[in-house]
């Protein structure tokens, strides 16, 4: 009786493409149709990347009972110089020194572990020697027509391009069974990549990422704001040989980064190990774009010139500061920046073919404007003449704003004695300047452009002729609800509200709900809170009386009085009046 030739099924598969991280790299059969090998690749949500396959078959059977019988090699007088080469293979080429027929070959492979390392190196051998096996198909799409039992070798074709979410599956070597058809699900990861901004005061929690740092933030123009890049790797890391590695950062025109700033780390669990900067190399173009690139991941070193550990769970950062510069945008459109990431797609290839990149993830930065108004209290004309100066107060020291052409450029440290004045020396510019004074702003309007959330002061240090001068600083308050927290859009639409408020008096308010509900609210006040979200203007009026100075100290100070259509306040000689509120009063 013939001997019956068996083949235990072997069956190995990993793939690279996935909306997030699966546990498992081996593939998985499933319930199929006859004639049918359907792969299941997953790939980032919205990717409309359509893979292709070539089908070499190595061996000819049937398969009974989960056993291939009745083995001969695929292609017809071609077994003598497979044979041949394979011997030579440098990898496991000596497995097979004393096989000399179809029998042997599938004895020894059927010796080996499913997804070993022989076994991938196998299935590399047949990739790289398609001539001397048969192609069953070419530049297939799942499902793949498959008529006949055997043993296949199933290879994606490599992408073109670099297309967005997307990772070829790793070599599908299959004992398949015609009449059953087999459904692959080539479960596999990518990467991804987060980018965070640091808020520097009315952030809620840091979510894991370090205290402030997430999706939102405000800051005045000249300021440092501190960035983060966080990258992930895929589960099926330990498959390449060589891993590239690209951070694509775009700032935009409104920031200008600090090129000494950059530092890479990799956090393994709770050890943190800093990057030796001949690890990676960084490029920028026009100060607004920054790429981190590393040609080889695995093969990085830390400043002690240690190797470091690379795996699926390792987190690659990236941190920098970019200064919020002149042309920062004002309002809700803010300053949206963006990263994305390039990887290596293909663990056939060791990581040195081809690549494919992470969908962006963005972050928002706004910043806000103060206009100010001097009217004559009694006729509410315009007044000229007045000079004031803005400030805010950080541990103790006073900080007073350094303009050009309105925009903030920086904050000095000191006080004023009369019109005169001082800068300490014990404390330097916010920004780094030079600057050696604030900026008087004077006539009848002027702006403050460029300023993040918080509280400020308004010093009048010269009022107009014939008036008297404000007896104490205007308080002021810009409170902005940006919306603090992680998975935003990054495309605006988290600053939710936007509200002035003058010596503890709310006189201005812009309220995205109001915009967002127009079936409650008039269609004339919806356009106007968008509006005002959109400008990020906040406005009030500072009145000065003439005649004899009054006393600055006791009765009602500054509060305001909302009365038969106007604000008036108390003896002090300040009047102060939001627009808005006026208008609304005047209807009522």
């Amino acid at each position: 009786m013939k001997e019956k030739r068996r083949f235990t099924a072997i069956i190995a598969a990993m793939a690279l493409a996935a909306t997030m991280a699966i546990p498992s790299i081996m593939m998985t059969a499933n319930a199929a149709t006859a004639n049918k090998v359907t792969i299941t690749n997953e790939q980032g949500e919205g990717s409309e990347y359509t893979h292709k396959y070539t089908v070499y078959k190595i061996f000819d059977g049937t398969v009974t009972d989960g056993a291939l019988e009745g083995i001969t090699f695929a292609k017809s007088g071609g077994f003598s110089a497979f044979l041949t080469a394979l011997k030579a293979d440098t990898t496991i080429g000596g497995d097979f020194t004393s096989a000399t027929n179809e029998a042997a070959v599938a004895n020894i492979l059927s010796g080996y572990t499913a997804d070993s390392d022989k076994l991938k190196a196998f299935a590399a051998f047949v990739a790289a020697n398609p001539l001397l096996v048969t192609t069953a198909a070419s530049a297939a799409a799942s499902p793949i027509d498959l008529a006949t039992d055997g043993y296949y070798l199933i290879v994606e074709d490599p992408t073109t391009g670099t297309p967005e979410d997307v990772g070829m599956t790793r070599y599908l070597l299959t004992q398949y069974d015609a009449s059953a058809g087999v459904d692959i699900d080539a479960k596999s990861a990518i990467p991804s990549v987060e980018k965070k901004i640091k808020e520097n005061a009315s952030y809620t929690t840091d979510d894991g990422y370090g205290a402030g740092y997430n999706d939102t933030a405000d800051y005045c123009i000249g300021d440092t704001v501190p960035f983060e890049l966080i990258g992930s790797l895929p589960s099926n890391i330990g498959d390449y040989s060589t891993y590239k590695y690209v951070f694509h950062d775009t700032l935009g025109t409104q920031f200008t980064l600090n090129t000494d700033s950059i530092v890479v780390t990799v956090k393994n669990g709770s050890t943190t190990k800093t990057v030796k900067p001949t690890s990676y190399s960084t490029t920028t173009a026009d100060g607004d774009t920054l790429t981190v690139t590393f040609n080889d991941l695995l093969s990085i070193k830390d400043t002690d010139e240690t190797a470091i550990t690379i795996n699926s769970d390792s987190k690659i950062y990236v941190n920098y500061t970019a200064v919020l510069n002149d042309s920062a945008v004002i309002g809700r459109n803010g300053q949206t920046n963006e990263v994305y990431l390039e990887y290596s797609n293909n663990p056939d290839a060791g990581g040195s073919g081809t690549t494919s990149k992470t969908p962006v993830d963005k972050v928002v930065a706004f910043t806000y404007e103060l206009d100010v108004n001097k009217k004559d209290s009694a006729t509410n004309a315009a007044l000229d003449g007045a000079q004031f100066v803005l400030y805010k107060t950080i541990d103790g020291v006073d900080y007073y704003a350094n303009l050009s052409s309105s925009k903030i450029v920086d904050w000095v440290p000191g006080s004023y004695s009369g019109t005169t004045f001082t800068k300490s020396s014990d404390n330097t510019n916010l920004n780094g300047t030079a600057a050696a004074a604030p900026t008087l702003t004077s006539g009848s309007s002027f702006s403050f452009i460029g300023l993040d959330d918080g509280t400020y002061k308004l010093k009048e240090i010269t009022a107009p002729d014939g008036y008297n001068k404000l007896a104490s600083d205007i308080t002021v308050v810009i409170d902005a609800d940006t919306s603090n927290a992680q998975n935003k859009a990054g495309d605006g639409t988290e600053l939710v509200k936007l509200e002035l408020k003058v010596d503890g008096e709310s006189v201005q308010s812009f309220d995205a709900s109001i915009t967002d509900d127009t079936s409650t609210t008039d269609v004339d006040e919806a356009a106007e809170q968008a509006a005002g979200l959109t400008a990020g203007q906040l406005a009030f009026d500072v009145a000065n009386t003439s005649g004899s100075t009054l006393p600055g100290t006791g009765g009602m100070g500054t509060k305001l009085f909302i009365l038969g259509g106007g604000v008036t306040a108390a003896a002090t000689g300040i009047y102060l009046i939001s627009r808005k509120r006026a208008k609304k009063e005047e209807e009522e």
